[in-house]
């Protein structure tokens, strides 16, 4: 059973981190042989560089603050500081945005007589010795060095952390360095303190991650990717058919409400349009940690998450940053290409599904003919009695349909308007899915739908 995840954290700090006299060895060496004591009513200066041994290299923009007076220094591009205070400076702290998206926090140091106030450093773990700690015995794949860890809460008021709630995670092929043919998910459960650990998970790439239980779920949400092999991100997970609400404002890099704006957010149907101010307010979501995409015309759509709780209206303030595009290239409306059919077109260039668009559906006779004959497929019955099943090792098996990136079921899908269709595509393999889409609980492979209401978006 691991320790609590902060405690870990501080744990590998306690064993990797250097607080030595200087740099060189023979200087350390110096140190320890001849200590000098500090008097503690003069002035005292302390010098010192923090570094990142996760990415081997300097951490710049860090605030190292003194355990006195509440002197600050900001690290240079070095990762240098310099703190000066009036009294004997006994304990050092550095905390930044890079400390906490990493789920560090913080790194300490407490200073002696023997410590050279010269040349203090600051490290972070290395990624070696945070993979014993949080993944023993767990090998590491090229081009899935990553790890993403976090908390698992309720939705509730008490907030009470979760122990033994699965937590899935897959992402898309194409990750840089990974394999395409190696299955592309990992689940784990949460432990007894309520923390998780998904080990051996690309670094480089977005992964998706949802936790569910019996009584208790989230939405789907996607950790970015990035450069530092180690990511932290707390899930909330909300009972069923409990609800929240979430507002909020969205503005231009100016501070300015947009009136064009529409906000959709995981598990609402229909998205919402802002107000005069920019303001927009969502009743009747799903609690639970969700994803929110904030759009406008001529803006970069923002994905991000949000926490829905049942006792609090999370307040949210997005921020849209107009597009950029090329000099002397006029575009319009008309010829902005809609988010959901970008992706569209992304995941039919990599070609890992049957994809079906408007020109060949248009030449079908009803819903059911665009699956008739499908490699793969098979229609049992006639509308409005029809089932629709994949192959699989073991038989045949009812896939998972999705219309517009919401669960439904073959039953809707017959019954669903040719006309209204604009893309298809099958997956008959749930490892070849969509990341964001694949399904959880079942082996068996994927549909998606996507409406021509969808596709203008």
């Amino acid at each position: 059973m691991r320790a609590p995840l902060i405690p870990t954290i501080r744990g590998l700090l306690l064993g990797a981190l250097l607080v030595i006299g200087a740099v060189a060895p023979r200087a350390v060496q110096a140190t320890v042989a001849s200590p000098s004591a500090v008097p503690s009513a003069v002035a005292d200066t302390v010098r010192g560089i923090v570094f990142d041994s996760l990415l081997k290299a300097p951490l710049a923009g860090l605030t190292v603050m003194a355990d006195i007076e509440g002197a600050t220094s900001t690290t240079d591009d070095f990762g240098a500081f310099v703190l000066v205070t009036k009294g004997t400076i006994k304990r050092i702290s550095a905390f930044g945005e890079f400390l906490d998206r990493t789920g560090i926090g913080s790194l300490s140091a407490v200073l002696t007589a023997q410590s050279n106030r010269k040349a203090i450093i600051l490290a972070t773990p290395s990624i070696e010795t945070v993979r014993a700690r949080l993944c023993p015995g767990v090998k590491f794949e090229a081009g899935r060095e990553a790890i993403i860890f976090g908390s698992a809460r309720s939705a509730a008021k008490n907030a009470v952390l979760l122990s033994g709630v699965r937590i899935h995670a897959t992402w898309d092929p194409g990750a840089p360095g990974d394999d395409p043919d190696r299955a592309r998910v990992v689940d784990v459960k949460s432990d007894s303190t309520g923390n998780y650990y998904l080990c051996s998970v690309p670094p480089i790439a977005p992964v998706y991650v949802i936790a569910y239980s019996q009584q208790y779920n989230s939405g789907t949400i996607a950790v970015p990717g990035d450069t530092v092999p180690l990511r932290k991100q707390d899930l909330v997970l909300g009972a069923a058919g409990k609800m929240g609400t979430v507002r909020g404002v969205v503005r231009d890099t100016r501070r300015q409400g947009l009136t064009t704006a529409i906000v959709d957010i995981d598990g609402v149907e229909i998205g919402t349009g802002t107000d005069s101010q920019g303001r927009f307010v969502i009743p009747n979501v799903p609690a639970g940690s969700r994803s929110l995409m904030a759009r406008a015309i001529g803006y970069s759509p923002v994905i991000t998450q949000v926490d829905v709780t049942e006792d609090a209206s999370p307040n949210l303030t997005i921020e849209l940053t107009r597009s950029v595009f090329l000099p002397g290239v006029k575009v319009t409306e008309r010829t902005a290409v809609p988010m959901m059919k970008a992706d569209y077109d992304e995941r039919k260039k990599l070609g890992f599904g049957t994809f079906i668009d408007t020109a060949q559906i248009n030449t079908l006779y009803n819903t059911r003919s665009i699956f008739q004959g499908r490699a793969g497929l098979m229609i049992e019955g006639n509308p409005p009695q029809m089932t629709l099943y994949m192959s699989a090792t073991t038989g045949y098996c009812q896939p998972t349909v999705k219309i517009d990136g919401f669960t439904s079921d073959t039953q809707i899908l017959v019954d669903y308007p040719k006309s209204n269709i604009a893309a298809v595509e099958i997956y008959t393999k749930a490892s070849m899915a969509p990341a964001k889409y694949a399904p959880i609980m079942s082996s068996c492979g994927l549909i998606l739908i996507w409406s021509k209401g969808s596709f203008a978006r």
